[in-house]
């Protein structure tokens, strides 16, 4: 099974990173924001064996870990705390596109 997904990004109009902890569970948090015309793509494709890997087209960079690895020092380290916390057990392939160029200020 391969699954697709899109995700629209977000803009804050006031409030951006208060609803992100630390921040938000010592303070609390409010953002006024919307979504904007320009998404992010993913792509998983299931694997044989116990192997995540992560590609972007974007940054034309490629990561593959093992699951369970928790040495977070390294790139694409977002995806690796997700997948120890969600604790998964069967290795997949992820592929993401954005639509807005990393840096932009725009969510990208």
């Amino acid at each position: 099974m391969i699954i697709r997904s899109k995700a629209p990004f977000r803009v804050s109009f006031g409030g951006g990173g208060t609803d992100m902890a630390p921040y938000c569970i010592e303070h609390g948090g409010c953002v006024i924001s919307t979504t904007i015309d320009r998404h992010v793509y993913l792509t998983l494709k299931p694997r044989q064996d116990k192997k995540i890997r992560v590609f972007s087209s974007n940054l034309n960079r490629e990561f593959i870990f093992n699951i369970g690895d928790k040495d977070y020092s390294t790139e694409f380290e977002l995806f690796k705390g997700i997948i120890n916390v969600l604790e998964v057990k069967d290795g997949f392939d992820i592929f993401f596109y954005s639509e807005l160029p990393a840096g932009s200020g725009m969510g990208g």
